[in-house]
């Protein structure tokens, strides 16, 4: 079968390789709980590029590289986290799907979206996760719709997010960030939403539902407004949580999609206010996932797609969702 390659940890063009002998996964070697799925689309996730270039905080990136391989990738290896295609296989123990069903989901720590066919447990091993894709949803749509907006959920649950919040999503313009604003604003029901990103996104931001929006290439917001936030998300981890602590009020939770070591020790200490940094990993609940199904069919969410790349143009995929300037998410085509 068709798959893209990873082979090196480094730049998408040193890294990335096209193949057409990749081993398709036979129904017999799959478990009881085994979807097979022909993928139509598969989405560019920012953690397939993270981990593509081992872009990860240092005390995290040894533990990774044994699961990955230490010095390169394991012969074979393919990236993709997200998908969306239609089932050709079921295992015996799976009743809630059935061959020809249109599905989309992520892969969790077993990756292998990139490719014409992929195998996910539908009884959620590894943080996957596999639902029947909304019918006003495209592939491409769809390919896009589980991991961000999973992560998105879950990092506004940490922060414990209610109703009447004011809420400031750093990064509100990538993959994260355009669900967090939506998700913050039409299902916690937020009192405020305001989105900070560059020139290119404002817009999008503001169509999504954000209150107010900021241009970081133009003011440094966090420093200078003289506004107040309950929950702050910032979804690519670039502003830190002393610089934040300002604009929050008493109570505030400040929550962070990457965080480093020494934020981490940081958050062990004994806490002298009221004022929170929450960090946590992103949790992948079956719960969560029907939700987010049922909001995207009602139409209440919804991805936006900046691009759509084809199998072959992965690489130009990878460098552009590296660029800063992609409004949303990035799908590609397969095959």
């Amino acid at each position: 079968m068709k798959a893209v390659l990873w082979t090196a940890y480094g730049a998408a063009a040193t890294s990335l390789a096209i193949t057409h002998t990749a081993r398709k996964p036979q129904p017999q070697q799959l478990s009881r709980t085994s979807v097979l799925v022909r993928v139509h689309a598969a989405g560019i996730a920012q953690g397939d590029c993270e981990m593509r270039a081992m872009n990860l905080p240092a005390f995290i990136r040894a533990p990774v590289r044994l699961m990955t391989g230490l010095v390169k990738p394991r012969t074979g290896s393919v990236l993709g986290q997200e998908f969306s295609g239609v089932v050709e296989h079921v295992g015996p123990a799976v009743d809630a799907f059935k061959i020809g069903d249109q599905v989309y989901g992520t892969t969790g720590v077993a990756f292998g979206a990139y490719a014409e066919f992929v195998a996910v447990d539908a009884a959620g091993a590894g943080g996957s996760l596999l639902a029947i894709k909304p019918s006003n949803l495209t592939h491409a749509q769809a390919s896009v719709a589980a991991l961000s907006a999973m992560e998105a959920l879950c990092f506004l649950r940490q922060a414990r997010m209610k109703e009447g919040d004011s809420v400031l999503v750093i990064g509100a313009g990538g993959n994260i960030g355009s669900f967090a604003v939506q998700l913050a604003k039409r299902y916690f029901k937020a009192g405020k939403v305001v989105g900070v990103d560059s020139t290119n996104k404002l817009d999008m931001m503001r169509e999504l539902g954000a209150d107010h929006v900021a241009d970081f290439t133009k003011e440094d917001y966090v420093a200078s407004t003289q506004d107040k936030f309950d929950v702050i998300l910032d979804a690519p981890g670039k502003c830190a949580f002393s610089s934040c602590e300002r604009i929050m009020n008493e109570g505030g939770r400040y929550a962070k999609a990457m965080f480093g070591f020494g934020e981490f020790l940081g958050k062990m200490l004994p806490s002298t206010g009221t004022k929170e940094m929450v960090l946590g990993m992103a949790t992948y609940q079956k719960e969560d996932f029907e939700l987010l199904t049922r909001l995207f069919e009602e139409g209440a969410i919804a991805p936006v797609i900046d691009r759509c790349f084809k199998m072959d143009d992965v690489v130009k995929a990878h460098e552009y969702s590296e660029s800063g300037q992609k409004v949303g998410c990035i799908a590609m085509t397969i095959p």
